[in-house]
């Protein structure tokens, strides 16, 4: 998934709308899970993240390769959060694993 490490969850204005290359539907359909398992997510346990993710939930209905990179963005502060408060021996390099993504991304 190659994400790396940043220090807020927040994606500006500017990367939701960098690139404008479509989606695929395989894409569009991740886009969509994913945003909603961060919401609730975000909703349930993680208020720090519900902004960031509200923002990429505008753009649902059009998506963009633009809107995938932010909603990467926001899983790599959690991950980033994660290795530094657990040392990262739990997790190692399954991402996919712990957002759940391996199952949907087929």
């Amino acid at each position: 998934m190659g994400l790396k490490p940043v220090s807020a969850p927040m994606p500006d204005r500017k990367e939701l709308v960098a690139n404008p290359k479509p989606v695929t539907k395989k894409e569009h359909a991740w886009v969509r899970a994913t945003v909603g398992s961060l919401s609730y997510y975000a909703t349930c346990t993680r208020y720090d993240i519900a902004y960031a993710v509200n923002r990429c939930a505008q753009f649902l209905e059009n998506p963009t390769q633009g809107t995938v990179e932010a909603i990467k963005r926001i899983m790599a502060s959690r991950w980033n959060d994660e290795q530094t408060v657990n040392g990262g021996s739990e997790w190692g390099d399954r991402v996919d694993d712990v957002f759940g993504l391996r199952s949907r991304r087929g």
